[in-house]
């Protein structure tokens, strides 16, 4: 019926476009994140990939999107880059936590990853430079890494190298921060969570904010 809507067209055929480009791998096996990334690797070959969490929507604050900034710092930087955010201590329990060292304007050298941490072991290994007392660095959801992450991920496999019997993509970043060095970018934006009903309902109120905000 959208032919009765031609102010539609447009943006159908838009969608149509994508979807011609999109391809899927198939997670037989339900065995974490990072093997889920890991079913990727023929498709990937041997170039960097940019992993975006499917759960997650974001909201720029500046000209370009989270997933922008993050390829651009790579492309000048030439590292794995993983992008940031700030929580509290009271969400420890709910991100991945990082910590780093400042190298430039909303840029750290990252030292240590650690997936949903304790507060005492965040209190004594994960701080990170510049920040208030209380708050830590965690994972925005958005990382681009170098092809190394994928001999990892099969290491990992092979020898059921896991951390809560699953095989997680952290883990092998944190491998990738050791070798070949990892940086974190804090992106000019906002992340919204649509993985439950609640965040969900939150997640279309600031689109719908932020839509009032440029539609006048």
């Amino acid at each position: 019926m959208y032919h009765q809507k031609k102010e539609l067209i447009p943006v159908i055929e838009k969608l149509q476009d994508i979807g011609k480009r999109l391809h899927f791998a198939l997670q037989e096996k339900q065995e974490g994140f990072g093997h889920a990334v890991l079913c990727a690797k023929d498709f990937v070959g041997n170039e960097p990939c940019l992993v975006l969490l499917g759960d997650h929507v974001y909201i720029s604050h500046c000209d370009l999107t989270p997933a922008q900034q993050v390829v651009d710092s790579y492309n000048t930087n030439g590292k794995s880059i993983t992008s940031g955010d700030i929580c509290k201590e009271t969400d420890l329990g709910l991100n991945g936590i990082l910590s780093g060292v400042s190298i430039g304007p909303a840029l750290y050298d990252v030292t240590k990853i650690a997936e949903k941490p304790t507060v005492d072991y965040a209190r004594e290994q994960l701080k990170c430079e510049g920040l208030s007392e209380g708050e830590y660095m965690c994972f925005f959801g958005i990382d681009l890494l170098t092809p190394r992450v994928f001999e990892i991920l099969q290491f990992n496999l092979d020898n059921s190298i896991r951390t809560k019997g699953e095989i997680q993509l952290r883990d092998a970043m944190a491998q990738i921060a050791k070798e070949e060095g990892m940086l974190a970018l804090r992106v000019s934006a906002s992340r919204h969570d649509t993985g439950n009903p609640t965040e969900y309902a939150e997640s279309v109120e600031a689109f719908n904010k932020a839509r009032k905000k440029y539609v006048q």
